[in-house]
Parts: structure tokens; sequence; C-alpha cells
């Protein structure tokens, strides 16, 4: 997984909850980074990528790149599943509800990162 050198984030030592440098490479969507839809669905994928969604993903919606540390600066509560093992996922019905964590099949015809 690649890391965007482009710009950094000082998150202060205890504050970063990734195991992953905040530079990483994350999968999103426009309706996340832009229309600001909460995040209420995290993968970790097989691959140790990370996909944050609002809830719902659309067959027509295009994967959008960006780091790890901007996503987390958009809502810093996806920090309390920052653990997640690689090929689980975390979801919420509510930005306030808890999240609910849960293996996801491995799947060789998904079109993943979307």
């Amino acid at each position: 997984m690649g890391e965007f050198n482009q710009h950094s984030h000082d998150f202060l030592p205890n504050e970063w909850p990734f195991k992953a440098p905040s530079n990483a490479i994350a999968f999103s969507t426009v309706r996340v980074t832009q229309d600001l839809q909460p995040i209420l669905m995290v993968y970790h994928d097989h691959d140790d990528s990370w996909q944050f969604h609002c809830g719902f993903i659309k067959i027509d919606d295009k994967p959008s790149l960006f780091c790890l540390g901007c996503i987390y600066r958009l809502d810093p509560t996806v920090g309390l599943v920052a653990d997640l093992p690689v090929g689980w996922m975390a979801s919420r019905e509510t930005i306030c509800a808890p999240w609910k964590r849960e293996p996801f099949k491995k799947d060789e015809n998904d079109c993943r990162p979307v």
C-alpha cells in the first residue's frame, strides 16, 4: 500500500490510533469527503488497506484516494475501530451509535475498493 507524500499531519504520538502511518492511502467516496456524509462503514481489507463509507455503496460510486490522516481529521470517531483486524469491517447506524464489528469474506470477484 502506498503513501501520500504531498502533505503530512502533525498528530501527537498518543493521538494517532492506527498502526499505518497517517499518510497511508485510504479509500472513500466524495459523499464522505466532499458532501460530508457521516462515516458509518469501515473496512480493513484483506490487503491491509482501509475503506470509509457513509453506510451504503452504490454501483456507480467511484473510489477516491485520500490519506488516512485526512479521513481521521474528518471524523476522529473512526479511531475507535483503528484496531480492526485485517479482513474485518465495522458498521454503525448513526455517527453516535456504537460500532458493530464482524469479519467479512474475501471475494475474488469483489470490485473493492468500492
